[in-house]
């Protein structure tokens, strides 16, 4: 019985040497870190450029952060597809693999932190779109990994490097799109620049100065009228809202959630010390 199951698995196992499968394994791998580093770069970057008008800093350990992060995962997930002989079984299988590694390790965090149950909930919620999008993911990395082994194969050397510049170029405008998502829409942009405005106030308004939440943040009454830098970024534990950090030049920090589609939003109501929101 246990024969019958293991025979063909090791037969698939070792239908290929780990040699074979690393020519499509290792461009595979390095084609995720070069879209994982547009695709970071774009969305660190795009409001701070385009938006000059809001006096937005560039959050350089929230952008290494990324970077590492998204460059390791796609180079994973590449190496995942790129693993699978055939690139129907890269796609699907690949997909399959990574979905589950995500959700082990995403559960994993949850249990170390000791965050709520719900986050439980939402993980298990969230599998089969994620399952879906590492599908699409893998199918992607297929075939490139398919068009990087015909131009290896076919074309002689100068028209080689050109045809793998132009490869290049295609996967770092394929990182770049959905980077450039994150650009800030009007209702983002008001609510950026109204928060702003209140905290150049707040020194010298005391209708201002109430609107901030002293009692939980008494030292930030001492911080008023001092140099601070705003990182505002789309907000990961609700929807239609930013995640805005404020931060002051000796290192004070706070985080603020903060609606952008509530028309009587209170800018200051839910803020959190650090350089994260943190709820419960």
């Amino acid at each position: 019985m246990f024969k019958r199951i293991a025979n063909p698995i090791l037969v698939f196992f070792r239908e290929e040497t780990f040699r074979e499968r690393s020519e499509r394994m290792q461009p595979a791998a390095i084609m995720g870190v070069i879209a994982g580093t547009a695709y970071v770069l774009t969305l660190s970057i795009i409001n701070v450029i385009s938006l000059p008008a809001l006096h937005l800093s560039l959050d350089w350990e929230r952008l290494l952060a990324n970077l590492v992060t998204y460059d390791l995962a796609l180079a994973l997930v590449g190496a995942i597809a790129g693993w699978f002989t055939e690139a129907p079984t890269g796609a699907i299988a690949g997909g399959v693999v990574s979905t589950l590694l995500y959700l082990l390790i995403n559960w994993i965090i949850i249990r170390l932190t000791g965050a709520s149950p719900e986050r439980t909930v939402q993980l298990i919620i969230t599998a089969i779109p994620l399952l879906l999008a590492a599908m699409l993911l893998c199918a992607l990395f297929r075939f490139a990994i398919s068009r990087y082994l015909r131009l290896m194969q076919t074309s002689p050397g100068p028209k080689r490097r050109l045809r793998l510049a132009g490869m290049i170029v295609l996967v770092i405008l394929i990182g770049i799109t959905p980077g450039s998502f994150a650009h800030f829409d009007q209702n983002s942009q008001n609510v950026i620049l109204a928060m702003n405005q209140r905290l150049q106030q707040a020194a010298n308004d005391a209708s201002v100065k109430a609107q901030f939440p002293l009692a939980q943040f008494p030292a930030l009454q001492s911080h008023f009228g001092l140099p601070f830098a705003l990182y505002p970024r789309p907000s990961a534990s609700q929807g239609g809202a930013l995640d805005v950090t404020i931060r002051y030049a000796d290192g004070y920090a706070i985080t603020c959630l903060v609606s952008t589609t509530d028309q009587y939003v209170q800018y200051f109501k839910q803020c959190f010390p650090g350089n994260n929101v943190n709820l419960p």
